[in-house]
C-alpha cells in the first residue's frame, strides 16, 4: 500500500476516532447491532440444533500398532477392537451466554431508539455519562469475542470434515495436530473448555476448504461433542 494512501487512512480513522468519543452512542449502537446480528445469524445456521455424524477409522496392522491402546473422547480401545466408525453427536452450550448478550446489546439498541440515549448529543468527556457510554461500549467489544467464537463453531458445524486429531493436554491448554483432506497436516493450539481428560485422540472439526479453520471439541465453548446413543459401549 502506498505511503499517501496509509497517511489518509490513519488522518480519516483519527477523524472518525475523536468524533466518536465525542458521540459515544455511535459506536455503541454499531457494536449492540453487530452482537445482534451475530447471534441471530448463528441460530438461522442451526448453531442450537443437535447433530449425528461419524468418522471412519484407520489402523495399521503392524505389530506395534496392534499392541497399541487408543483413548478417544474418554472412551479406550486398544486396535484389535476399534469399530470401523465411531459415532458422536453434537450438542449446544452456554446458550444462556448469548442469551446475557443479546440482552445487553438489545437494551442499548432500545434505550437508544426510544431515545433515553441520544445519539446525536455530544457528551462532555469529562462527564459522568461520557464514562458511562465508555464503559457500555468497552463492554459489548470485549463480547465480542465469545459472539464471534459463537458464529465461528455454528459456521464448522454446518457441512464440516471430521477427523480425529493427536492432542496433548498441559493443564487448561492442548495442542493438537491432524490429517486434513488433502492430506496436509494441521493443529494448533485450543482452550480446554470442558471435556474428557488425558485423552490420546480427539474430534476436531474442519472447514474442507480451508483446514486450517478448525476446532478441537474441547476447544468449543458454545458445543459440546459426545459419544452416540446408538454406539458401542466402553470397552475401557
Amino acid at each position: 500500500m502506498k505511503p499517501k494512501i496509509i497517511a489518509v487512512i490513519g488522518i480519516l480513522g483519527s477523524v472518525v476516532g475523536v468524533v466518536l468519543s465525542f458521540y459515544s452512542a455511535i459506536p455503541m449502537l454499531i457494536l449492540a447491532l453487530v452482537l445482534c446480528f451475530v447471534i441471530v445469524l448463528g441460530f438461522l445456521w442451526g448453531g442450537h440444533r443437535s447433530r449425528q455424524f461419524w468418522i471412519p477409522t484407520h489402523v495399521n496392522t503392524d505389530e506395534d500398532s496392534l499392541g497399541r491402546v487408543f483413548r478417544i473422547e474418554g472412551r479406550e480401545f486398544s486396535a484389535q477392537t476399534l469399530p470401523f466408525r465411531l459415532e458422536f453427536s453434537i450438542h449446544s452450550r452456554n446458550l444462556h451466554l448469548l442469551l446475557a448478550i443479546a440482552l445487553i446489546a438489545s437494551g442499548a439498541i432500545f434505550a437508544i431508539l426510544t431515545g433515553k440515549i441520544s445519539i446525536f448529543r455530544m457528551v462532555d468527556p469529562d462527564s459522568e455519562l461520557y464514562w458511562l457510554y465508555y464503559i457500555i461500549c468497552y463492554l459489548m467489544f470485549i463480547l465480542l469475542l465469545p459472539t464471534c467464537e459463537w458464529l465461528l463453531e455454528c459456521a464448522l458445524i454446518r457441512s464440516p470434515v471430521l477427523t480425529l486429531a493427536n492432542v496433548q493436554s498441559d493443564g487448561k491448554l492442548i495442542r493438537y495436530d491432524f490429517r486434513g483432506p488433502r492430506g496436509g497436516y494441521h493443529g494448533g493450539t485450543a482452550l480446554n473448555f470442558g471435556g474428557p481428560q488425558r485423552d490420546s485422540l480427539k474430534v476436531v472439526l474442519c472447514n474442507p476448504a480451508n483446514p486450517d479453520a478448525n476446532k478441537l471439541s474441547s476447544g468449543m465453548l458454545f458445543h459440546r461433542i459426545r459419544w452416540s446413543e446408538t454406539s458401542i459401549p466402553n470397552t475401557g
